[in-house]
């Protein structure tokens, strides 16, 4: 196995955020580089050196896509360039509140599915973990290709067009060659056909989707769950103890409302987080969520990325020590 820690294939893009009115009427737009892929590998990249992270991107000539991955990066050795345009989705809301989405997230030029046979054999074979961001009829197709091999790990988040009750038998049918399948408790209840309020969570609701998608097959199940942290519930040796229990978020209720600028991310940047702890912390997947708490704390301080120093040479984001968050949640 390779020094190569995460190879993602989630989504590196550009999205267009349009804004109207309750009426209707257009007021803004804004552009920020982003997709599922990208603040995964930052998430990994708060406790790697860029060498040990690899993700798929299109668009070497995009100086707004540059800018950005710069940021993770200052030279070549996290991408795998292709010959593709750079991705773009567009996203509009209306009114308010961002939560009314007047028209649903669309690919303003779309493509098929990125796979990982697309990936040179060196990279696909030698990475630790393997993150999916995809919908379940991908996953199986990448899983059916047989490239994965044993002792990687392969991580699924589920892309939220695709949590739907209708795909739930194929996500049954993948669950047993999934090690860590981690959707957020909106994606989990839409697979169950399960309700709640928007942006409500309930700890035993949760809890009790984790037992279902075990029942179902599932080793280790990682439920993101906003601000309340992230269950998890593991049947897998490997993976440390066999239990269940809440990993807390790290910005504690009295500190999310001066903190949390935007949450745009941070469950991707959670699960990066999270492989990169499997690297660090001895497959540990309770440690390794603590990882990942702190991976989304970063990223949900601003809008886009967070910003990388150097002090004392030590390796600074937002100008502090990832080190000394994860202290607070593993004391």
């Amino acid at each position: 196995m390779s020094d190569i820690a995460l190879l993602s294939l989630g989504t590196v893009l550009i999205d267009h955020f349009k804004y109207h009115n309750s009426e209707g009427d257009f007021e803004r737009e804004e552009r920020h580089v982003g997709g599922g892929g990208l603040f995964a590998v930052a998430g990994a990249r708060i406790w790697l050196p860029a060498a040990r992270i690899r993700i798929p991107v299109s668009g070497r000539e995009n100086q707004e896509l540059m800018v950005a991955l710069v940021k993770l990066s200052t030279n070549d050795e996290m991408w795998i360039w292709d010959d593709e345009d750079t991705l773009e989705a567009l996203i509009e809301y209306r009114g308010v509140e961002r939560r009314q989405v007047s028209f649903p997230f669309r690919y303003v030029n779309p493509r098929p599915p990125r796979m990982l046979s697309s990936v040179p054999q060196s990279i696909a074979q030698d990475a630790q973990c393997l993150h999916f961001c995809c919908s379940p009829d991908v996953l199986a197709e990448n899983i059916n290709h047989g490239i994965v091999i044993p002792g990687q790990l392969l991580v699924y988040e589920p892309i939220p067009p695709s949590c739907i009750a209708a795909n739930l038998d194929t996500l049954r049918i993948l669950l047993p060659d999934i090690d860590i399948f981690s959707p957020n408790h909106e994606e989990a209840e839409a697979f169950l056909s399960e309700s709640l309020p928007p942006g409500s969570i309930s700890a035993s609701l949760v809890e009790e989707m984790a037992i279902k998608f075990a029942s179902y097959g599932a080793r280790t199940v990682v439920i993101r769950s906003g601000a309340r942290g992230s269950y998890v519930l593991n049947a897998e040796p490997s993976l440390g103890a066999q239990e269940s229990r809440w990993v807390d978020a790290y910005w504690r209720p009295e500190e999310a409302t001066e903190k949390v600028k935007s949450t745009t991310g941070a469950g991707n940047s959670f699960l990066g987080g999270l492989c990169a702890g499997l690297a660090l912390a001895g497959r540990d997947i309770f440690k390794a969520a603590a990882y990942g708490s702190v991976s989304a704390s970063y990223v949900v301080e601003q809008q886009g990325l967070p910003a990388a120093s150097v002090e004392g040479g030590k390796e600074l984001w937002n100008g502090d020590a990832p080190a000394a968050r994860l202290a607070r949640l593993l004391p």
